[in-house]
């Protein structure tokens, strides 16, 4: 065999392989050209849908990468596959200082993506194509309350549950609870009763009280604790004596002279994720109690409480039915109650203190108010109605800005246009909000009447500082307490509160009043969530707020205050 010959077969055969190659090369950098880019998606949680954008790229090993960007914000992903038309990748976000992963399954086809993201809290689906580096915007249904409500019609439940109570003779279960023992300490703080709440908290404290029968229950993501009314320490215990959870929301129902409080268990075993409904039986918080398990699945996040004369109503973000109601007069008594599940979200429940039964819903969208009650249908069960949908000309809706802080770059969160609490006097619904005005967050409260009026609006801003993680409360005068927290960037988060008399001028505040100057800076953007503002259901006159102060290694502390109002 000649030289030339084996030379002519090596050419041959190395030109057959650099041939292949090269087809393999451009087959997959097709592959790559097809998914490398930017994808506009809308992902659906039952009757939600949210806006975000993913985009891949390839990185420095050739290999594919990407992020998922939302307007809170952007997560890294990883194995990042796509091979036949079929893209996989992991997600990886976090959610209260917790990690937590998602999975993607999806097919591309031309310009369009299809596919399913699952989680431990369940699938939901994903569909979208191909889009730009244009910033992911919420769209006016996106900044509404969570879970858009319907804006026409009556709504019927779709299903019902009974649910059996966890029933404890004391408060602390006769002492078999883990004592929870924080805060007391009461003072006079710029004239006015104040004492600490808890002071063991992290970024979110989720504060919380709730006042009558002579006490003042306080909740926050770490347990319950009871005062008297002068400030001092009577009992306290950890969540786990309430079938555990976060998110705690709290009221003294003065019609039916009971406490009763919320909290969201996402880490139980059986993966029902309960919303765990605790009511005394008496006015007395140191008695009896009975918590309802209630299952929910899909629930993402903790949600939003209410009562009327009749009812207790939740809404949560998550899964295809948002809003459940159940009885008042079950739940006091102890027995099996019924909970009555609404498709989407009603709304947010109010706190309602005129002495009725329907229990109201509302919704803030950029444009609009939606109001809803729920009623008696006539054979005991609940129906919903909607009372009004009315443009409310407000010009300042925007969510608010993260908000600076003294000797660090990292900013905090500053709350949410959505309204924490709302309550329902003489008539009208009372909340405030924290807003963007002119790029730092503020504060904005309103009075609505319920065909959605507005009766007045008040706003606390101020150019060189931001006001934050505000609630509102308010008597039959009409005099109304604002709580909120102020920082800036020569300041900690520090707690604030500014009340009127219900005879001064229509949406003016008095002076901001300062409760406690904060000590150092949160190390993350998460806090609160939330504070909380309600009215004595003693006397039905006075006006408490709790707020939450950074202490020295900004972790999240609280103080309790009064403030007296005469009766008419």
């Amino acid at each position: 065999m000649s030289m030339a010959y084996l030379c002519n077969k090596s050419v041959k055969s190395l030109f057959l392989v650099c041939l292949l190659a090269m087809v393999w090369a451009g087959a997959a950098f097709g592959a790559t050209k097809a998914v490398v880019g930017y994808w506009d998606i809308t992902m659906t949680f039952g009757e939600r849908q949210f806006d975000s954008k993913i985009q891949i790229y390839t990185n420095d090993d050739g290999g594919l990468a990407g992020k998922w960007i939302s307007t809170r914000g952007q997560s890294a992903l990883s194995d990042v596959k796509f091979a036949d038309g079929k893209l996989t990748f992991t997600r990886t976000s976090k959610f209260r200082d917790q990690e937590r992963k998602s999975t993607f399954e999806g097919t591309i086809s031309g310009n369009k993506i299809t596919g399913v993201i699952k989680s431990d809290r369940g699938e939901n689906t994903v569909t979208g194509k191909r889009g730009t580096a244009k910033p992911v915007v919420r769209t006016g249904a996106q900044r509404g309350q969570r879970g858009q409500a319907e804006q026409t019609g009556d709504k019927v439940p779709v299903r019902t549950d009974k649910i059996t109570p966890l029933r404890k003779d004391t408060f602390n279960k006769n002492g078999d609870c883990r004592e929870r023992k924080q805060g007391g300490n009461p003072r006079m703080v710029a004239g006015y009763l104040a004492f600490d709440g808890s002071m063991d908290g992290n970024r979110q404290v989720d504060p919380q009280i709730a006042v009558g029968g002579g006490y003042v229950l306080h909740g926050t993501n770490s347990g319950i604790i009871i005062y008297d009314k002068k400030g001092n320490f009577v009992q306290g215990v950890k969540q786990s004596c309430f079938n555990g959870g976060i998110d705690p929301k709290m009221f003294f129902d003065p019609h039916n002279k009971v406490f009763g409080f919320d909290l969201w268990n996402p880490w139980d075993k059986e993966k029902k994720k309960p919303v765990n409904i605790a009511v005394s039986e008496t006015s007395d918080p140191k008695g009896a109690w009975n918590t309802y398990p209630v299952p929910a699945p899909g629930g993402v996040d903790g949600g939003g409480i209410g009562f009327s004369k009749k009812w207790v109503g939740y809404s949560f973000p998550g899964g295809k039915e948002n809003t459940f109601v159940m009885k008042m007069a079950d739940l006091k008594s102890g027995k099996e109650a019924t909970a009555y599940y609404f498709a989407g979200s009603l709304g947010h429940p109010v706190f309602t203190q005129d002495d009725i039964e329907d229990l109201y819903f509302f919704q803030l969208s950029n444009s609009q108010f939606t109001i809803r009650r729920v009623t008696d249908s006539g054979d005991g069960t609940p129906k919903s109605v909607v009372v009004a949908t009315k443009a409310h000309g407000l010009s300042n809706v925007g969510w608010p800005p993260q908000s600076p802080q003294k000797g660090t770059t990292q900013k905090t969160s500053s709350g949410d246009r959505n309204p924490k609490n709302l309550v329902l006097q003489n008539g009208c619904i009372w909340f405030s909000q924290a807003i963007n005005y002119n790029g730092r967050a503020a504060v904005q409260w309103h009075q609505v009447k319920l065909d959605g009026t507005i009766v007045q609006t008040g706003l606390i801003s101020d150019p060189k500082t931001s006001y934050i993680q505000t609630t509102i409360a308010v008597n039959s005068n009409e005099d109304v307490l604002v709580g909120f927290q102020e920082t800036n960037e020569n300041m900690f988060i520090s707690p604030r509160m500014a009340w009127r008399k219900g005879s001064d001028p229509k949406g003016k505040l008095r002076q901001i009043v300062k409760l406690g100057e904060g000590k150092g800076a949160t190390d993350g953007t998460s806090w609160g969530d939330y504070s909380g503002s309600t009215i004595d259901g003693d006397n039905l006159t006075d006006l408490w707020t709790i707020q939450s102060i950074t202490d020295e290694k900004g972790k999240g502390d609280t103080v309790i205050v009064r403030v007296p109002f005469k009766k008419k």
